[in-house]
């Protein structure tokens, strides 16, 4: 096993510089507010909701199909339609927060990060 050598005037610590690339993204508090109702958006449980009631509701429909009750064919049209409805409204709120998210990237600010090493070592 050989060990390393060290010449003269060699340094004994070795430093890394580390540089970091950050997007700094300019928001103004309605636009924070629109993401977070696009991504959370209140109609997405409702479309699961209204998607699981109309799955349920249709099962129950085609098991008595011979003697359907009425309430159960109004349930199952009621939940395909806010099923629909509360689909869109979450598509709707998606998009615009997409647009957003495209805009905002748009006015994004690059910036370069230079990290000096601790001050110890700075100062051996």
């Amino acid at each position: 096993m050989t060990t390393p050598r060290i010449t003269p005037g060699e340094p004994l610590i070795q430093t890394k510089v580390w540089r970091r690339r950050v997007e700094v993204y300019p928001l103004f508090k309605h636009e924070l507010k629109q993401l977070a109702k696009g991504y959370s958006s209140p109609a997405l449980a409702l479309f699961g909701f209204f998607g699981g009631a109309a799955i349920a509701f249709g099962i129950e429909w085609a098991a008595t199909r011979p003697c359907v009750e009425m309430w159960v064919e109004i349930a199952c049209c009621v939940s395909i339609l806010g099923t629909v409805v509360t689909a869109a409204q979450a598509y709707k709120d998606w998009d615009e927060a997409k647009e957003i998210v495209s805009d905002i990237e748009k006015e994004t600010v690059e910036l370069s990060v230079y990290q000096e090493p601790p001050k110890a070592i700075k100062d051996l």
